[in-house]
């Protein structure tokens, strides 16, 4: 990679008041990803996206102003060797991807998640190269970024833990500012830890142990109300290697009955659970992506793309997004080397955090349970917080030598590597913002439809034109939406339908033709999936194209087996033919 050195043989280290922008740049970030409905909707992504880049610019200019050479390194016994693999290999599934509108956006994702565990250790974990991790009741050793970030997250998971309550107290589901009770779960899995490490180390302040135990008892009970089996196994490891790193093992030694049985507890809890149909249903997603692995072993289905490909692999009726298993999941987008790589990645980082910080250790291996039969670290808003705490588990790299080829830098070069700099940012902004705002001129084009209605006075001619109008505006936004963004096959597909709304108008069958056309372009775009070829068979057929009507049909069959309303279709175009 590229570094800029501040000496020789050191490394770049960010004095305290360059390090203030970056760090309240990075704990928006933390507070927005949770609160903005887990950052599951594009335009969420999209704003951590572009704070990530203003990060970046602040970041690279500092360093580049600050350095009197660039270098090059590689180093392959550093971690970022196996994570820059990871990210090779799922570059390369993109152009395997059976939707590279997906790819392409969990790529983005992936080098953000990259970038924050980056910025994560070098600005929040920068003394993680000594002992300073909260590691035991007697070893509180802790520099302000790390404890700043950490009280952070407490407030952040009473804040989601109250609103759970609040909830509750309604009668709906707790879910926090999450889109589901299972992403909360995996969040306060990771705080939870947390929590609990804060209160040992404050046990001997009683102001300070009212508050960490009040957080401390507030997430577990929110984490309960969730009734997500999967994060109260979690949280339990968690917290078990907590107590074992802080507490060490005399204390499981004078309290060992009561942990007994709590085991005995949640081991009845799991046989219950697993008599519920939704354990039946996780077994059948993980043989639907063990089979994704085993029919593309290489570069998989394409990084974002296991609920696309689920209907050709499944082996029932239910359909899911995600493989509720992170690591399946994985194996089933990337191929079975991305699987391992990333593996290894972790591996080498947990080797680091066990001895650099344990506390965040014992988080990162409760999400890991976690998340071996649930899938919340697909999710924006825990996938950034679990690579930060993977970062400041890391910390920053140590000094080391570098290549010969490296770059004197004077004031001339900087100013030129400055504007370069700045030019790739916007650039990259640019590329991350496409995709919202492609998104809106859909909404836009919505809208146009649905907001636009006949008076009741108006003759069936006016309410014609007023049909028409609205159609000509959708026409126009989605035509924008594809401009700004040609690999969603959706705009394609709404497009479609708008021409097929002008058929409907006056009747013209040169409508259906360039319905037809859009169909095409979205199925380029999604090939595999059931609903384009169902619409097209059903265009062709108004045509009275009845042979490329079966054969759509047929295909739509193929993409989804057990969708009994294509089968109707066939059934009734053999009869008609």
């Amino acid at each position: 990679m590229i570094v800029f050195p501040a000496h020789p043989h050191g490394v770049y280290t960010v004095n305290d008041k360059k390090k203030l922008p970056l760090l309240l740049l990075l704990y928006f970030i933390v507070v927005f990803s949770p609160l903005a409905r887990a950052s599951w909707d594009i335009w969420a992504c999209a704003s951590i996206h572009i704070v990530s880049l203003l990060i970046l610019l602040i970041y690279l200019i500092s360093v580049l102003w600050d350095s009197e050479r660039a270098g090059i390194r590689v180093n392959v016994k550093s971690v970022y060797f196996p994570l820059f693999i990871f990210l090779f290999i799922s570059s390369l599934s993109y152009l395997t991807s059976i939707d590279r509108f997906n790819t392409r956006n969990e790529l983005f994702n992936l080098l953000n998640y990259m970038f924050l565990f980056f910025m994560a250790g070098r600005i929040v974990g920068e003394e993680t190269s000594g002992n300073s991790g909260l590691n035991s009741k007697y070893d509180l050793k802790q520099d302000r970024s790390r404890q700043y970030f950490l009280c952070l997250l407490l407030s952040i998971g009473a804040f989601l833990s109250l609103t759970g309550f609040s909830q509750f107290i309604r009668g709906v589901s707790v879910t926090g500012t999450m889109v589901n009770s299972n992403i909360l779960a995996g969040y306060l899995v990771m705080v939870i830890p947390v929590s609990l490490g804060f209160l040992i180390k404050e046990w001997n302040s009683k102001i300070k142990r009212f508050l960490c135990l009040g957080t401390f008892g507030l997430m577990l009970v929110c984490l309960f109300l969730t009734r997500s089996l999967g994060g109260i196994l979690g949280a339990f490891i968690g917290v078990l290697l907590v107590a074992y790193f802080m507490l060490g093992r005399d204390f499981f030694r004078k309290y060992r009955y009561y942990f007994i049985v709590l085991v005995f507890l949640l081991a009845a809890l799991s046989i219950i659970k697993l008599c519920d149909i939704n354990a039946a249903n996780r077994f059948s997603w993980w043989k639907t992506a063990l089979r994704m692995i085993a029919d593309k072993p290489l570069f998989g289905v394409g990084l974002g793309n296991f609920g696309s490909a689920f209907l050709n692999y499944k082996s029932g009726a239910l359909n899911s997004l995600y493989a509720h298993n992170f690591f399946l999941q994985t194996g089933a987008e990337t191929g079975v080397a991305g699987l391992l790589v990333l593996v290894w990645f972790l591996i080498k980082v947990l080797k680091r955090g066990k001895t650099t910080d344990k506390l965040l250790f014992a988080s990162v291996i409760g999400i890991l349970v976690q998340n071996l039969v649930d899938y919340n670290l697909c999710i924006p808003a825990n996938a950034v917080l679990f690579w930060m705490m993977l970062g400041i588990m890391r910390g920053r790299d140590e000094g080391g030598h570098y290549s010969r080829f490296t770059l004197e830098l004077n004031r001339e070069k900087k100013g030129i590597l400055t504007a370069v700099i700045v030019m790739l940012v916007l650039w990259a902004g640019v590329k991350v913002t496409k995709p919202f705002l492609a998104s809106r001129y859909g909404v836009f084009a919505g809208n146009s439809v649905k907001e636009r209605h006949a008076s009741h006075g108006d003759t069936a001619e006016e309410k014609k034109e007023t049909k028409i109008r609205a159609l000509g505006e959708a026409e126009d936004y989605y035509r924008k939406a594809i401009d700004t963004d040609p690999l969603n096959s959706m705009h394609y597909s709404a497009l479609a339908d708008v021409y097929m709304g002008y058929y409907m108008e006056d009747g013209y069958r040169s409508w259906l033709d360039e319905a037809i056309i859009e169909l095409e372009k979205a199925v380029e775009y999604r090939y595999c999936y059931a609903p384009f070829h169902r619409n097209l068979s059903l265009l062709y057929q108004l045509k009275m194209d009845y042979e490329r009507a079966v054969r759509e049909i047929k295909t739509a069959i193929e993409c989804d087996k057990f969708n009994k309303e294509y089968r109707n279709i066939l059934e009734n175009l053999m009869i008609n033919q």
